[in-house]
Parts: structure tokens; C-alpha cells; sequence
């Protein structure tokens, strides 16, 4: 994906600069329906997988994805006028993250019940992308408030890529180890749940300072 945008770059980068009201239009909007196409996929309508034509746009990382890589582009040539306009939203940025935090909750829990299924795989929703967005609004909005532990936690924001590229082995090896070793864990998903998403960010960070 990442090669993909950079060889791009050279078009990308000019409309990014000059006409970028389309060009996160038309990525939004390219964004938007990949999602609701997933979605459709997840509760076995519209026999879009079946497709040749569409299945390729449905399950690629550049469609699904572009918006971000415009966005930021965008943002970085108009510094100035982003950060104006998020100060704009500020107050309501954080009711609506929440409000669509929940909400994506409840897009996943209609779409499981949906599909018929006891356990459907993770995906990138409508509301999922709508939260990402909120979130990251609201980091822009508030860059200046002070967070407890703030050298900590942008070491660990730059250790994210490395993070991002170990999680999910230790994730996987973790949940099979509870599942053979402590099995009546599984009874508990908070406690479960916290313990991923400790090893998750833990593990990764601990043997990046291992390497170094």
C-alpha cells in the first residue's frame, strides 16, 4: 500500500496542493463505498464477492485507504487553514467521537447478527472510519493540552510502526497460550481483553529496546 501511494505521490501531490477539495472527495467517497461493500460481504447481500469486476476495488488496500494518504497531504499543504477549522469543531469533537465510538459498537453487533454468524472477522467499517477521522480531529484540536507521562507516551508513539508490525503474532500466541494453558480465562473477556491489549503494545516496545 505504502509503495503504491508513494508512486502516486507525483500526481497526488499537486491536486493535494491546489485542487484538494476533490481530491478527499472523491478518495472519501471511494473509501466510503469500499466500506459499505465490506459490510454488504459480511452479511451475504448483494453477492458483491462474487463479482470479478468489483472484487478487485472491494479488496484493495489503496482503495480502502486512500483518503488518509490524501488527507495528510492535504493537511500538511494547509497548515494553517486545518488547524483554523478544527479549532472551529473543538468543543464538539470530543461528544462526537464518543457518540460514534459507541455507535461502531453497534454497527459491528447488527452486523454479526446479521450475518448469521456467532463470530464474524475484523473489518474497517463506515463507522469505523468515521471514528478514526473524529479521533484524529480531536489530537489536532487539543495538541496542546498537557497529558500525564508526555515523554512516554511519544516514545511509544514513535515505536507505533514497529508495534503495528508485531502485534499480531504476539496477540496470536498469547490467546492460543490462555486457550491450552488457562483456559477458564476465556471466561472473562475485560480480563482478557486487557491483557492483548497490554502484551499487544508491551511486547513489541520491549523487544524493540531489546534490538536497540
Amino acid at each position: 500500500l505504502l509503495v503504491k501511494l508513494y508512486v502516486l505521490s507525483p500526481w497526488l501531490v499537486p491536486l493535494a496542493r491546489h485542487h484538494w477539495k476533490p481530491l478527499l472527495i472523491m478518495t472519501g467517497l471511494v473509501q466510503l463505498c469500499v466500506a459499505i461493500a465490506r459490510s454488504s460481504i459480511i452479511v451475504g447481500i448483494l453477492g458483491l464477492d462474487d463479482s470479478p469486476l468489483l472484487r478487485p476495488l472491494i479488496n484493495s488496500h489503496l482503495a480502502a485507504y486512500s483518503f488518509w494518504f490524501a488527507s495528510g497531504l492535504v493537511v500538511g499543504f494547509h497548515v494553517a487553514e486545518f488547524k483554523a477549522m478544527v479549532q472551529r469543531i473543538r468543543p464538539a469533537l470530543p461528544w462526537a467521537m464518543a457518540l460514534v465510538g459507541i455507535g461502531a459498537f453497534v454497527e459491528w453487533e447488527v452486523l454479526r447478527r446479521w450475518s448469521g454468524r456467532p463470530w464474524i472477522a475484523g473489518d474497517v467499517t463506515v463507522l469505523d472510519n468515521m471514528f478514526s477521522l473524529t479521533l484524529l480531529l480531536a489530537f489536532f484540536a487539543y495538541e496542546k493540552v498537557n497529558l500525564p507521562c508526555p515523554a512516554r507516551l511519544s516514545q511509544i508513539g514513535t515505536m507505533s510502526y514497529g508495534i503495528y508490525l508485531m502485534h499480531t503474532p504476539i496477540l496470536e500466541i498469547l490467546a492460543r497460550g490462555i486457550y491450552h494453558g488457562v483456559p477458564k480465562l476465556l471466561a472473562y473477556p475485560s480480563v482478557l481483553q486487557l491483557l492483548l491489549i497490554v502484551a499487544g503494545v508491551g511486547a513489541p516496545v520491549l523487544l524493540m529496546k531489546a534490538t536497540k
